[in-house]
């Protein structure tokens, strides 16, 4: 698991999520369709909560999106939903490859992943 030093999520958003469950979380869009699976978790460093999630899109993929816990609902059953849609996750922000985030790359993922609606 990662560490971001990002400022935690409003509550009753993100946090909630059992974060050692999300590290094998299949993940859904906005729509329940499936559209990959959590590939890591980032914390934030003060406090060692949520933050975000790296999810890898498709079965085979080797892109991976950055999602702000924000964004993220339990879907029960092992899985986690995004409240954005598939066109919106194609088009979001890569994960950063040195495995940390800070507030800034959270708040451009989150950006990148409105820009687009469902």
């Amino acid at each position: 698991m990662a560490d971001p030093g990002t400022p935690e999520p409003p509550a009753g958003e993100g946090p909630g999520l059992d974060i050692r469950a999300l590290a094998t979380a299949g993940v859904l869009d906005a729509d329940g369709r499936r559209v990959g699976r959590v590939h890591d978790v980032f914390l934030v460093d003060r406090t060692g909560d949520l933050a975000a999630v790296s999810v890898a899109l498709g079965r085979l993929s080797v892109r991976e999106v950055l999602v702000p816990a924000d964004l993220l609902r339990d879907a029960g059953d092992g899985q986690v939903q995004v409240t954005v849609g598939r066109e919106a996750l194609r088009a979001g922000m890569a994960t950063p490859a040195e495995g940390h985030v800070e507030p800034a790359g959270i708040r451009a993922a989150r950006a990148a992943l409105l820009r687009i609606t469902s």
